[in-house]
């Protein structure tokens, strides 16, 4: 089964597989900061012109938690600060 399966963000509904919400190895704030990406159109806006104003914790702390998701395979940061899903078995997962 795969942990990740994006969809189309035009309904109210996200499906992700429990693999990826039990990964021991994201912390809490990975997992959120994920989740709330994931929702998002495909075609967002850079990482600090959409999503870190509308964030309460600190800048450092988003940053820590896409290291994170980087880091495990769950996603990359092209050049433009655009964000891109990697694939839908991230390494060790």
């Amino acid at each position: 089964m795969s942990i990740l399966h994006k969809q189309s963000c035009a309904t109210d509904r996200s499906v992700i597989a429990n693999a990826f919400i039990r990964d021991a190895r994201l912390s809490y704030t990975a997992r959120g900061l994920f989740l709330h990406l994931w929702c998002m159109p495909d075609n967002s806006a850079p990482l600090d012109a959409v999503i870190m104003p509308t964030m309460t914790e600190d800048a450092v702390v988003i940053r820590a938690a896409i290291i994170e998701l980087v880091r495990y395979g769950y996603l990359s940061v092209a050049d433009d600060g655009m964000l891109c899903w990697l694939n839908q078995h991230p390494s060790g997962a």
